[in-house]
């Protein structure tokens, strides 16, 4: 007759248990991490020690839950770790339930009552995600007032431990804030039908048992569910930590190849411009030797001559723009000496005429002096190659903290401005500097450009 009462609990039991083992084994078969040998042992040990072995193989079987985006902060914590809690909770469960029943001989509503408690547990964790928001909050309260009505016809004082464990399963299965709404209600319901009970069974109670009954039960609930909820908040915070951990290499990561991609980029800015100049000037002389060889070979060979100068200052520049990135006139001079010896070669080498006026600071910090040398490196290219000028005339200027650059050459000009590399590369150098550049340009009456950058 006692089998016949104890039945549902025990077919609960086994149907929650066979769900788990069956659960553990399909992750266990598809882990692709695993080899065969090791899902083999981990099925038997599951097998031969079911309760251990499913909580053992959930605890070591690995971390993944910071590998999603987290939305909420507050309700994201591992989850092979919040499952093996659960299960060690459920299972410590499962035995207080036989023990309770075994002490109140088998009874029946008991049974009843544990059954649905544990079936509640387990639908709890199983199905929450797929529950509605009121079903989902109102579940625990269920929990409690069953368990409450099951420990007020029960004659035996195990129920403070239950309803711990099912305060930890509670705590654990939901947010940190609904969490600390959810700590005092079952305390408040506990107590309420503890002393209901007291004062049914008991026809004179002294009163300070009454009040050692509320203090004990009260600290032992707060210390118990204050302990829980402290360990999930540290899961979450942990959780959380190794999430920020990954966004922050994956950022690293962006951020280093975004630096190593600005790098190569300035390289080729920084060659582009000293090879531009250099080859422009190699091909004028070139051309004079070449149209000077037959008429006059001293002028010619003068001219191979300064070709191979140009070279190779070009070949030195070029090498200084990989090496530190800044040319070697700057390197060495003020940006106004650096200046002045790009416009001496400039005429020297190129027979181009530059008229100057130039008022700077000596004191200007090296990106920006790298910055107008570049510019005016590369205007004086354009206007050679592109414009067939044999002019330019430039204004530099420095008032009330901002520079200000006027380049303007006697070229055949052009009906639209069309940025290549070159004047890409000076309003892409401008814009790292806070400034702006204006380009202008009309057929037969030459290119200006206009730049404005704030100190």
């Amino acid at each position: 007759m006692s089998l016949i009462k104890i039945l549902p609990s025990v077919i609960v039991v086994l149907i929650i248990q066979l769900f788990l083992l069956v659960n553990s084994i399909k992750k266990i078969v598809s882990d692709k991490k695993m080899n065969k040998e090791r899902k083999a042992l981990w099925i038997l040990f599951i097998l031969f020690i079911p309760v251990f072995g499913i909580i053992i193989f959930n605890f070591t079987s690995g971390s993944n839950s910071y590998n999603k985006v987290i939305k909420d902060f507050d309700e994201d914590f591992d989850n092979n770790l919040q499952y093996s809690i659960f299960l060690g909770l459920l299972y410590a469960f499962a035995f207080l339930m036989f023990v309770i029943i075994y002490i109140n001989s088998f009874n029946i509503l008991i049974t009843i009552f544990l059954s649905v408690t544990i079936i509640l547990l387990f639908i709890l964790h199983t199905l929450k995600n797929k529950m509605t928001k009121s079903i989902k909050y109102i579940l625990p309260y269920i929990l409690t007032l069953t368990l409450t009505v099951a420990e007020y016809i029960s004659i035996s004082q195990e129920y403070g431990f239950i309803i711990l464990i099912s305060l930890g399963i509670i705590i654990i299965e939901y947010p940190l804030k609904y969490s600390r709404i959810f700590l005092t209600f079952p305390l408040v319901i506990f107590l309420v039908g503890s002393l209901i009970k007291l004062y049914t069974q008991q026809t004179s109670i002294p009163e300070n048992y009454l009040i050692e009954f509320v203090m004990t039960n009260s600290l032992t609930y707060l210390f118990v569910a204050g302990g829980f909820y402290i360990a999930k908040r540290q899961l979450v915070m942990n959780n959380y930590l190794n999430y920020l951990m990954k966004e922050l290499k994956v950022k690293n990561q962006e951020l280093e190849e975004a630096s190593i991609l600005r790098e190569r980029n300035r390289i080729a800015r920084e060659i582009h411009d000293t090879l531009g100049h250099t080859l422009t000037g190699a091909i004028i002389q070139l051309e004079v030797a070449k149209q000077m060889i037959e008429t006059s070979p001293e002028k010619a060979k003068e001219s191979i001559e300064k070709t191979q100068k140009i070279t190779r200052h070009g070949f030195n520049e070029v090498k200084e723009a990989i090496n530190t990135l800044r040319p070697v006139t700057i390197e060495e001079n003020t940006l106004k000496d650096g200046l002045k010896l790009l416009f001496e070669r400039s005429q020297k080498y190129f027979n181009y005429s530059i008229e100057t006026d130039i008022d700077l600071p000596d004191e200007i910090y090296d990106d920006l002096k790298v910055t107008v040398y570049r510019i005016i490196q590369e205007l004086i290219t354009n206007s050679i190659r592109h414009g067939d000028a044999k002019k330019m005339k430039i204004n530099i200027s420095y008032q009330f903290n901002t520079l200000r650059i006027n380049c303007f050459d006697d070229g055949k000009g052009c009906p639209s401005i069309k940025e290549g590399n070159g004047l890409a590369g000076i309003r892409d150098r401008v814009a790292k500097q806070g400034g702006h550049v204006e380009f202008s340009s009309q057929v037969n009456e030459g290119f200006g450009a206009i730049i404005y950058i704030n100190i």
